[in-house]
């Protein structure tokens, strides 16, 4: 069986205001706060959805136990069922998330992050983007 990795940062990425500071996300993971992740490739996520579905795959969610690529990885969970929306970009305060306007509050809050850190993580994006759901929920 199939093996795809996820990996969550433990601190806000360079260029982010928070730049450094903890992200919480293993912690809201595990507590059910944090129940999706958004990543780019729609596509991509949503073919490897449907592997990780039929049973010829799971999803790995780990983090870097130090510096990224220079440290080992350890595994917070470990998924054998998700689901992928489509995100795309909304006017004023709400996103489309498959074809529905989503409050980009809730967007922000279900991704472990406050509206502020959600939209200067996010800042730049312009294509579809995939969220990755950990749990049965969908907008």
């Amino acid at each position: 069986m199939k093996t795809y990795t996820l990996l969550i940062s433990k601190t806000f990425l360079n260029g982010h205001r928070k730049e450094g500071d903890p992200t919480y996300f293993i912690g809201n993971i595990i507590a059910g706060v944090k129940i999706h992740t958004i990543r780019r490739n729609y596509e991509f996520w949503l073919n490897r959805a449907n592997e990780i579905n039929s049973g010829r795959a799971v999803l790995s969610i780990r983090y870097w136990i130090g510096k990224p690529y220079r440290s080992k990885q350890i595994k917070i969970i470990e998924l054998n069922k998700i689901s992928v929306q489509k995100l795309e970009g909304g006017k004023h305060d709400y996103a489309i998330v498959d074809g529905k306007k989503v409050p980009w509050e809730l967007i922000a809050r279900n991704d472990g992050l406050s509206l502020d850190d959600f939209k200067d993580w996010f800042k730049g994006y312009t294509n579809a983007l995939a969220i990755i759901q950990f749990t049965d929920f969908k907008y």
